[in-house]
């Protein structure tokens, strides 16, 4: 594939690209669990908001999936019936660093 999802140019004489709609959905896990580690940030909701404001989900499906994958911050991929219209997200480093963390308090 080429940067833009497409088929490279390399590739063209021998093969041909087929896009095919299929469900599935990509996500980092992420442990929430105090029993498991002594230091466990990601029990603050806050710093679960900061961290998800921040990801530049673009970026992500453009250069690690080269854009052949839609951005979401939800579960569901934006693509199954149902959904109003793909939204198009954007990372917020402003907001992200000004939520107000104290890691050694959890809500």
């Amino acid at each position: 594939m080429d940067e833009n999802g497409g088929l490279a140019d390399k590739h063209k004489a021998g093969l041909s690209l087929l896009r095919i709609p299929f469900l599935k959905t990509d996500y980092i896990g992420l442990l929430v669990d105090k029993k498991q580690s002594t230091f466990a940030p990601f029990l603050d909701v806050r710093v679960r908001q900061a961290l998800s404001v921040s990801i530049y989900r673009i970026g992500i499906s453009r250069n690690l999936r080269r854009n052949s994958v839609l951005p979401s911050d939800k579960f569901v991929p934006p693509s199954l019936p149902g959904r109003r219209s793909l939204i198009h997200y954007r990372e917020d480093l402003n907001t992200a660093g000004d939520c107000p963390v104290n890691s050694s308090k959890t809500t």
